[in-house]
């Protein structure tokens, strides 16, 4: 039981790791070629979820993924 619990906690703090590096990554990328980098992160972070239109097109893209997976 104990092992268990620790597999699951080790799965999501892996799942936390590669989604910050993932970030940190595509953050380097945009400081260094963006005019204006706070506001483009900003646009980054925020933008997808600003709308109830956008909310719904990362919903349609994500479904395919979801059955592929």
């Amino acid at each position: 039981m104990n092992v268990k619990k620790i597999e699951m906690q080790f799965d999501i703090l892996r799942t936390v790791i590669t989604l910050l590096i993932a970030l940190a990554i595509a953050f380097g990328i945009i400081m260094l070629v963006s005019d204006k980098p706070f506001e483009i992160l900003k646009i980054f972070l925020i933008g997808p979820f600003s709308t109830v239109r956008r909310m719904g097109n990362i919903i349609e893209m994500t479904i395919p993924l979801l059955f592929t997976g």
